[in-house]
């Protein structure tokens, strides 16, 4: 990001040239290079979700699964014999 001679603050900027040919008015963008300061590095924020949206962002982690005991145990019956 540049910023200009006015404050004004953007990507490119363009000044509107009138060419005259063939007796006819034209107007051409030119890019301006001259007197843009660049804006340098700017420290932003992490990203963040709003509070108002509208999904769960949640999934349970297999730690947080419950087991079934009763299905549990005869597992453990059969690996004993």
């Amino acid at each position: 990001m540049f910023c200009d001679e006015d404050g004004d603050l953007a990507h490119e900027f363009y000044e509107e040239t009138i060419i005259t040919k063939n007796g006819q008015k034209r107007a051409k963008l030119r890019r301006v290079h001259k007197n843009l300061i660049p804006q340098g590095t700017v420290k932003l924020d992490p990203p963040r979700i709003h509070v108002d949206f509208p999904v769960i962002l949640y999934e349970p982690t297999p730690a947080f699964v419950p087991v079934d005991t009763k299905q549990a145990i005869p597992d453990q019956e059969q690996s004993l014999r």
